[in-house]
């Protein structure tokens, strides 16, 4: 596939962000209720029906489990650093929970479509089980102890539906349910959609309620250096990790993580931002400024390193 027709197949997404951020300036739509809506009903539904339609063998747990690990690196890394660079506890947490998020599902999601096909982006729904995990759990944790004490920020996360939906999600797999019923895929596929737009909404509608941007060149550059430098590094040397040592990954899903690698940052980080009131404005703007990056990035990686 050629850059342009990767180029292509993305802006649609990019123009999600634009229509939301033009709705934002005219209406003053809150994102926070926007926000709300994706967190708290809609990405619940449509990741327990992607469980439950996967294909799933207990030898698919590496992917999530290898995801895991590079977000939990990196959330690491860019939390040291971060703590080294900024001197407010409210920007080092928001970047080090930033710094582990990657927008593998708003964004990564319809790119797999196009980059993979539709059966083997169901298979690349796997690793996002390893990544809303870590989401709802250790990103959502750093972002709330910017504003809140370890107490506070620990019944913050119980409160989140997405927990609940995932284990749903293994318990009715455990019970002998594969699939959504048929009577409901309709509703299923509804629910998908509006994952996919809202997610990307969100992005636009945040950044149609900052009055003034605040974004230093230091915070975007510690940013764009973990997202853009950071994760390709510790993504590679874990796929040649395993080519050569492990071999538990297959060939044929290295692609999956090419694609990780060079996503922009999580839409969530916005939207947990919004939430939890840690700096929107910047979160909004790190979530942008890597997107429009990654619209020149993406198609370019795999121009270069082309998958099957």
């Amino acid at each position: 596939m050629e850059f342009f027709d990767i180029l292509m197949k993305l802006l649609p997404l990019y123009l999600i962000v634009l229509g939301a951020y033009i709705v934002g300036k005219k209406a003053k739509v809150n994102p926070k209720a926007i926000a709300d809506m994706s967190i708290l009903y809609v990405t619940p539904i449509a990741i327990l029906g992607a469980l439950l339609n996967i294909e799933f063998e207990i030898s698919h747990l590496v992917y999530p489990v290898a995801y895991t690990m590079l977000q939990i690196l990196t959330a690491l890394c860019g939390l040291w650093l971060a703590r080294r660079v900024f001197q407010s506890q409210k920007a080092a947490y928001l970047m080090g929970g930033s710094a582990g998020q990657a927008n593998i599902g708003y964004f990564g999601y319809p790119v797999a479509i196009a980059l993979f096909g539709p059966e083997k982006a169901e298979a690349y729904m796997l690793v996002l089980v390893g990544g809303f995990f870590f989401e709802v759990t250790f990103v959502y944790y750093l972002m709330a102890r910017g504003n809140f004490s370890v107490k506070e920020s620990l019944n913050k996360l119980i409160k989140l539906p997405i927990i609940y939906a995932l284990i749903l999600a293994f318990v009715l797999r455990w019970a002998g349910v594969d699939g959504v019923p048929q009577s409901l895929e309709s509703v299923y596929g509804y629910f998908r959609g509006a994952y996919v737009v809202l997610g990307m909404s969100i992005i636009g509608l945040a950044l149609a309620a900052i009055d003034k941007f605040s974004v230093g060149p230091r915070f975007l550059s510690v940013g764009l250096a973990i997202r853009f430098v950071l994760w390709p590094v510790l993504t590679f040397a874990l796929v040649m990790f395993d080519m050569h040592v492990t071999h538990f990954l297959s060939a044929d899903h290295y692609g999956y993580f090419a694609l990780i690698a060079v996503v922009p940052f999580g839409a969530n980080i916005a939207a947990y931002a919004t939430q939890l009131d840690v700096y929107p404005d910047k979160a909004a703007m790190l979530v942008l400024i890597s997107t429009v990056v990654a619209l020149i990035i993406v198609p370019l990686v795999f121009t270069i390193f082309p998958v099957q």
